[in-house]
């Protein structure tokens, strides 16, 4: 082993790119067991951006996914000691499947760089914390500045994704090393090998997590991420969706699955210096770091077979570092449609070769050989864009237009975005859920009868559904797969059922949910205006449907007719109420006598029809009358029992307000009762309450 003794805060390169001697009695087993080990050295050191590169047992450079140099444990342990190589494990192109417990999943690698003091058993808090989060295998890294956990998961294999910290808090003291100033997390499950050195952190088993659970793992990364000031994963792609596309390169460029484009490689001049130049800029701008491989393996010969006697590491390391700089400053250019037109120009080109794609099912639908749910699978991996063809995608595309205000095209195209969860938000509550402009407050349609939903909590309910519907969606996309023949399809399938089970988890966020809500109140759909609530004057709601006070019958209850307002009452046509009858007549008498200890009453039946139709007229939303009655009298008279009974069985019709809500100076309010008390004593005893 080698043993560090760096104090200095300027640490030495050299030193910092030690490699240590793996301690296999750490390693788990399931690791330990396996055949696809390797030997790796760091190249180009000098230049400050030294790169790990697979070896084999000469020194020669070789790709993780070489079998020849693929060995055991014990003999990539061995040559340390012989020629000091570290040992890794290699990932190959599509994943390495591992089994654990009864179960089968790929090796994921959770790779923290920056976050441990250099040459110390301390993490930072952020490291700390995750890595209890994580709770599986955990190894210091070969540079002593971070570290690696292993997981096993059912989740498909994705190459690199990085998310990016704000600095670290060691960088004051270490300021040479570049890790602490670019704090990152990276993780990945294929198309690249694992650095190995056995010096674990806690015990050295394995866990395994479900597709769900590292989706949310990564989610809870990407928070803490941004939340400390980092980038995260930036603003491509969903935090949950860990691929390749679009996070490492550029997400407007069709890439070539790894044969195919080793194979379109192998017919591209590599000793021409502009055909060398253009493929750096292709490969950095369509496949963005996971381009250097293949350009390595491109520049070096290892493509055609042929090895190019002036290859220089170094120069083809800048030259692709240059590449990606030039990508940043300038993203739209060559890309995988370049390299192929520049394979094809070559007259040894096969011209029936047939090209596979990271979205082959794109091809499938292109070429009209895909059997299962079409529309499915396309609307989930390109929106209603539909099939891609990549000779016409090598660019971005320009948006559309909106040709009118009552255009719905644009609303109901289902995606994963915040509007495509509010297009299937639409289609899922079908009108039942609707946004008050005016009032800022949502209504709801809930047994058989619109209502105020004042906190949300009824559209929150509603909005979960979207997650509901993204997870049913996977489920079938996992069905179509089961019965698709071509490997490839299937394999496209799958992953738009992956795609749909992570966005399914982010519809249950509270980010995604606010902007569910937020986004749907500006969709026109959702949106009436209040003077469409209640809008008959002549229809009264009621308990069980609504009356038309025109004719006095019963009818159900109308979605389109927006009775917001209901009373508590069950109406029944044939229902009799002797007693309120009774009252009416007892407050609409004259003054009454005792006769026989029973209380005698002059009745005016001419002031009780009135009064009853006065609060008839009270239950319309009826005012061309430009009346306003007042209930007046010394007390004791029925005045508030009448009223209060109205109020109870008129329900969200009545309010009550204080007299200074029409009177605001309280010498008019003084004058306004003389007045009444005067025109009361000028009215005929008959008419008087």
């Amino acid at each position: 082993m080698t043993i560090l003794t760096q104090s200095s805060n300027n640490v030495d390169q050299f030193d910092l790119y030690a490699i240590q001697e793996p301690l296999t009695v750490n390693i788990p087993d399931e690791l330990a067991q396996q055949n696809n080990w390797l030997n790796w050295k760091y190249t180009d050191i000098e230049s400050g951006k030294p790169r790990k590169c697979p070896v084999n047992a000469q020194g020669l450079l070789r790709g993780y996914n070489d079998t020849s140099i693929h060995t055991n444990l014990k003999t990539a342990r061995d040559r340390f000691k012989t020629k000091c190589y570290g040992s890794g494990i290699s990932l190959h192109e599509n994943g390495l499947q591992v089994g654990l417990g009864g179960q089968v999943g790929y090796l994921w690698c959770i790779d923290f760089d920056g976050f441990a003091k250099y040459n110390e058993p301390i993490v930072d808090d952020d490291g700390f914390e995750l890595m209890n989060l994580l709770s599986s295998y955990t190894e210091i890294s070969p540079s002593r500045t971070g570290f690696k956990t292993f997981l096993v998961s059912d989740k498909q294999p994705t190459t690199k994704s990085k998310i990016e910290f704000s600095p670290s808090e060691y960088l004051d003291k270490y300021p040479s090393i570049s890790k602490y100033e670019h704090r990152a997390i990276e993780i990945f499950s294929k198309g690249s090998f694992l650095t190995i050195t056995g010096d674990a952190v806690g015990g050295k088993d394995l866990r395994f997590v479900t597709t769900v659970d590292l989706d949310s793992i990564i989610t809870i990364i990407n928070s803490k991420a941004v939340a400390g000031g980092g980038k995260g994963l930036g603003s491509v792609g969903s935090v949950a969706s860990v691929s390749g596309a679009g996070v490492i390169g550029n997400a407007s460029y069709s890439k070539l699955l790894p044969a195919s484009l080793e194979f379109v490689l192998r017919y591209i001049d590599n000793v021409d210096e502009q055909a060398w130049s253009d493929t750096a800029n292709a490969l950095a701008r369509a496949y963005g770091e996971d381009g250097r491989e293949f350009f390595i393996d491109y520049s070096s010969g290892e493509a055609t077979g042929e090895v190019y006697e002036g290859f220089d590491l170094g120069v083809v390391n800048a030259r692709f570092d240059r590449a990606l700089r030039e990508v940043a400053r300038k993203p739209d250019g060559f890309g995988t449609k370049h390299l192929i037109e520049v394979a094809q120009a070559n007259h040894a080109y096969p011209r029936d070769t047939s090209l596979q794609y990271e979205d082959a099912l794109a091809n499938a639908f292109a070429k009209g050989t895909y059997s299962g749910n079409s529309d499915y699978a396309r609307n989930e991996l390109f929106g209603n864009e539909g099939a891609r063809n990549d000779s016409q995608r090598e660019g971005p595309q320009p948006a559309g237009k909106l040709t009118s205000i009552q255009d719905l095209t644009m609303l109901e195209q289902v995606d994963n975005t915040d509007a495509g969860n509010v297009a299937i938000f639409w289609k899922l509550t079908t009108g039942d859920v609707r946004y008050v402009l005016e009032r800022k407050q949502w209504i709801v349609w809930v047994d058989n009868c619109w209502q105020l939903d004042a906190g949300c909590a009824i559209v929150h309910q509603k909005m979960l559904l979207v997650s509901n519907y993204h997870k049913q969606k996977a489920d079938k996309f996992y069905k179509d797969a089961e019965v698709t023949g071509s490997p490839e399809q299937r394999k496209m399938i799958q992953r738009a059922a992956g795609m749909s089970v992570k966005w399914s988890i982010q519809c249950r966020n509270k980010a995604r949910l606010d902007a569910m809500l937020g986004v749907a109140q500006r969709d026109m759909r959702f949106i009436i205006n209040a003077i469409k609530l209640d809008s008959d004057p002549r229809i009264l709601g009621v308990a069980n449907g609504s009356v038309d006070l025109r004719t006095g019958n019963l009818r159900a209850n109308s979605r389109d007719d927006f009775v917001l307002k209901r009373s508590p009452i069950r109406f029944d046509p044939n229902a009799h109420a002797p007693r309120w009858i009774k009252f009416i007549d007892e407050i609409t008498s004259s003054a009454y006598r005792v006769t026989n200890d029973k209380p005698e009453f002059t009745l005016r039946p001419h002031l009780a029809s009135y009064l009853q139709k006065v609060l008839g007229y009270c239950m319309t939303g009826l005012v061309h009358e430009h009346v306003l009655f007042m209930a007046v009298g010394r007390g004791a008279n029925g005045k508030n029992v009448l009223l209060d009974t109205f109020k109870a069985v008129s329900g969200d019709y009545c309010e009550t307000i204080t007299p200074e809500g029409v009177i605001v100076k309280s010498s008019v309010w003084q004058a306004v009762k003389r007045l009444s008390v005067l025109a009361c004593q000028s009215l005929p005893h008959h008419l008087q309450i």
